[in-house]
């Protein structure tokens, strides 16, 4: 959840012990990452507050506000901070709107009109910016007329974005591809020559010409222009023949010059040529030949950075299975690795027939191949029935990292052909695991599977609850999130973990808080005030989660709201985002409780962007809220400029009663009596 930014765990040890069972790619095809929170989704009210906030007289309140919006993707209100962009606005709070229309993604290109207005905006991080729109929004094909000038721009950066963007743009922009070129024969910026390259490969229809402008650059004395420059260049030679503009003898000259260069580059960078070159699908299918030459004749490093770009040429590749498959069983672990790799990025017409090679890297010796295969597994469907071995057969004698894929495993293989016995049998097996890590790492694959997948096995899982180790009853709190389904369920498991509130160890209890957010807690009253005695523990990170949680309890949480505003200010290193997210989950509070609320900036004075930000929030926006906000909370704003004369005895009745409210600092109380005298002065 983000409020206004994305929460950092602070408990090191579990979280690392789970993520190291996560495999990028494959575990996420089963199902969503089990650790990942929901993200933050504000009430109507908290934007309503939020975007009062544009027009405190605080810089620092206004540019945290836009972030905030921007972080919650609130594209309803683009038209609010549009006003923004105007070059009278500070410069922080301007480029924080910038950003919020790029934070936006390919929904904002509707916006991007608006933005362009300011491409030639005399403050080169204005223009950067507002190509960063462009880009992050997708919208390049549509603007290459507006992103064209800007090539030319004085500023590096600036012309670098424009690259990007018109590379973005692909045939769009084709008709600027010769200004892309004119451009590269006057730069000599690394920052400016690279990203052309790239943009020229990606626009294509490249001519012999343009072969004779960039071919040079592979001699570059920058090794990234280099590499953009020799998949350029070989993207031009693949151009210009298919179009018939180029004689066989120039295109030996120049191929023969991209391998006496390829041959001289240190073996890092012929590796990362070779990936650049994957970049490009159609330059791909034009280099197997080459790319099969590599993998026959290349060094180690070499050998790998071809076959998996040759995963890359799709159709055209699968006629090179054979070579592949033979691959696999390289005496190197980093070329069987990559082998899979490129079974895997050819998708099932390669994976499905080859289940046997897919099983059996998940039993090799390197954890390398093993992941490969692991990111490969879903590819193989219903093929998956023809595993070379039964897993219950092998995982009793297999190492702990064997063991350990095995599991990882489980969450592909049920998810296509169900949980068989095969399966329920490991899975376990796995939880009884004399090993810590194979106990925590079935803990994760429990998440994987949830409720859907994985019912049969719960109750081993509850079992872990009482395990011996820490980290184990840890991973089995956090894996039964993913078993939250319906209310029932979601009290049997709140039952069930409440008695971890006082394990001894903090990253247990920890780990029970972060899954009690998922549980209903607003539920149980009583639940609630034992969550709220955590906000006193002894770790600062659990008393995070504590706070954290009372906001799912939302308005049940509202008895503790003086515990949460003194939380603000718990660990002054440690910014409040999680108490600015509870109260903003507990809102819209009254005046009395927004006035509470200021508390915290008058013990330290840099959280008053956040405190105020968080009373507007918390405000919902309604008028008696915004008139305590605007007057209170060493607010900038004259009360003649808040408070109309109209509003005059309204103001006086909110700060008489203010000064009722339950937390209550001298330095405040004295700015309240000072505001009633202003008030009344108000014409």
């Amino acid at each position: 959840m983000k409020f206004p930014y994305l929460r950092v765990r602070s408990i090191p040890g579990l979280v690392t012990i789970l993520l190291s069972w996560s495999v990028p790619g494959s575990l996420s095809r089963a199902q969503s990452e089990p650790l990942q929170d929901k993200p933050y989704v504000p009430s109507a009210s908290v934007v309503k507050g939020t975007v009062a906030a544009l027009s405190d007289p605080s810089e620092r309140v206004v540019a945290l506000a836009v972030r905030a919006l921007a972080d919650w993707r609130q594209a309803a209100v683009a038209a609010e901070i549009a006003k923004l962009l105007a070059a009278e606005t500070p410069k922080a709070v301007r480029i924080e709107a910038f950003n919020f229309f790029a934070r936006l993604g390919p929904p904002g290109k509707s916006h991007v009109a608006a933005v362009l207005k300011y491409a030639t905006d005399p403050d080169p991080n204005v223009r950067a910016a507002v190509l960063a729109v462009v880009l992050k929004t997708e919208a390049s094909a549509e603007n290459v007329e507006a992103i064209r000038p800007l090539l030319g721009d004085s500023r590096t950066e600036v012309r670098g974005m424009a690259a990007n963007c018109l590379g973005q743009a692909g045939k769009a922009a084709s008709a600027h591809r010769k200004a892309l070129v004119d451009a590269l024969t006057t730069s000599g910026s690394l920052e400016f020559k690279a990203p052309a390259l790239r943009a020229l490969a990606q626009i294509g229809g490249l001519t012999s010409a343009d072969i004779d402008v960039i071919a040079p650059l592979i001699r570059d004395r920058d090794a990234e222009v280099r590499i953009a420059a020799w998949a350029a260049t070989l993207s031009a030679l693949v151009d210009a023949k298919a179009a018939n503009g180029l004689t066989d003898e120039k295109d030996k000259t120049v191929r023969e010059a991209l391998i006496a260069q390829f041959e001289n580059e240190a073996p890092e960078t012929r590796a990362a040529i070779i990936e650049e070159v994957g970049s490009n699908k159609a330059t791909v299918e034009a280099s197997i030949a080459a790319l099969v030459k590599q993998i026959r004749t290349g060094t180690t490093e070499i050998k790998a950075s071809a076959l998996r770009v040759l995963g890359k040429a799709g159709k055209a590749a699968l006629e090179q299975l054979p070579l592949i498959t033979e691959q696999a069983k390289d005496p190197d672990s980093t070329v069987r690795a990559a082998a899979i790799a490129a079974l895997g990025s050819l998708g099932p017409e390669a994976v499905k027939p080859n289940i046997p090679i897919i099983a059996n890297g998940l039993l090799d010796a390197s954890e390398l191949v093993r992941d490969e295969a692991l990111q490969a597994l879903p590819a193989g469907g219903e093929a998956l029935r023809n595993f070379p071995y039964k897993a219950r057969d092998v995982y009793p004698g297999a190492s702990a990292g064997v063991r350990t894929t095995l599991i990882k495993a489980l969450p592909i293989v049920v998810g296509a052909l169900g949980l068989d016995d095969d399966a329920t049998t490991r899975g376990r097996a796995a939880l009884a695991d004399s090993s810590i890590e194979i106990r925590v790492a079935m803990a994760f694959v429990m998440s994987q599977l949830g409720a859907k997948n994985g019912t049969a096995l719960l109750p081993d899982l509850l079992t872990l609850l009482k395990d011996s180790e820490p980290s184990v009853r840890g991973a089995a709190a956090v894996a039964l999130r993913s078993f939250a389904t319906d209310a029932e369920t979601k009290k049997k498991l709140r039952e069930a973990l409440r008695p971890l509130f006082k394990d001894r160890d903090a990253e247990v209890r920890w780990a029970v808080l972060d899954t009690f957010h998922e549980l209903d807690p607003a539920q149980e009253p009583a639940l609630v005030t034992e969550i709220a005695a955590l906000l006193k523990d002894e770790e600062q990170p659990v008393r995070v989660a504590a706070v954290r949680t009372l906001g799912a309890a939302g308005a049940a949480a509202k008895p503790h709201l003086l515990d949460v505003i003194r939380f603000f200010y718990d660990d002054p290193a440690v910014p409040p985002y999680a108490a600015m997210e509870t109260v903003a989950q507990m809102s819209p509070l009254n005046p009395q409780e927004l006035t509470s609320l200021l508390y915290p900036l008058y013990i330290i004075a840099d959280l008053l962007p956040m405190v105020r930000l968080s009373a507007y929030g918390a405000s919902g926006g309604e008028p008696d809220g915004l008139l305590i906000v605007r007057l209170l909370g060493r607010s900038q704003a004259a009360a003649k400029d808040v408070v109309t004369n109209a509003d005059k005895a309204r103001a006086t009745a909110l700060l008489q009663d203010a000064l009722k409210a339950p937390l209550l600092h001298d330095k405040l109380k004295a700015e309240i009596t000072s505001r009633l005298t202003e008030v009344k002065a108000v014409p």
